[in-house]
């Protein structure tokens, strides 16, 4: 039974975070940004290393399915690495890659993704039956109606850049054997 994650992947995991770090200069947003991006990638290769210690040997091809999937993980994430390597080192395209990524999983991850995603509650138990957020909204005026349509096409060109972009990462990952990150929303909770 796994108890704890094997030394050598903790090893990479940190080697991985030290590496994004240098390949965007130190800098803290973006460096946040990138672990942001990468970590569901190595929270499913955690998944996977746990399943397969858990499968008996009676399941033979899920094993060799899972040890494959995992083979092609680490070699990924080798050529990932030498991907941040080569940034760190020079400011040519693989510097331009890994400084884009972090501003896109940036503005994704800002606020106005998130509540586009999870929009504000309507009902809340804890507040008197005659409180003034029950009552209907009134009528939106031109400017209010404005602004909505403005965020609306925001949100409609948000929506065709991903898709477009997410296809393109895809590519790139198949035919180079990279791996550039996956974007993960949450629920994040707003203060009053």
């Amino acid at each position: 039974m796994l108890t704890r994650l094997p030394a050598e992947f903790t090893s990479l995991y940190r080697i991985f975070l030290r590496g994004a770090r240098v390949s965007v200069l130190n800098h803290g947003s973006r460096t946040r940004a990138l672990r942001k991006l990468f970590r569901p990638t190595f929270e499913a290769a955690v998944g996977n290393m746990k399943r397969l210690d858990h499968l008996g040997p009676e399941q033979a091809t899920e094993r060799l399915e899972l040890e494959a999937w995992l083979n092609t993980f680490n070699e990924r994430v080798d050529k990932t690495l030498s991907l941040f390597h080569v940034s760190a080192i020079s400011r040519g395209l693989p510097h331009k890659i890994t400084k884009q990524l972090s501003y896109l999983s940036l503005t994704h991850t800002s606020g106005w993704a998130q509540r586009r995603h999870f929009p504000p509650r309507r009902w809340n138990p804890q507040l008197p039956p005659d409180s003034p957020e029950y009552k209907p909204p009134k009528f939106p005026t031109i400017r209010v109606q404005n602004r909505e349509r403005k965020a609306a096409q925001q949100h409609d060109i948000d929506d065709r850049g991903w898709s477009a972009l997410s296809e393109v990462i895809r590519m790139a990952e198949g035919r180079d054997g990279l791996l550039l990150g996956r974007i993960r929303v949450t629920r994040r909770r707003w203060r009053k």
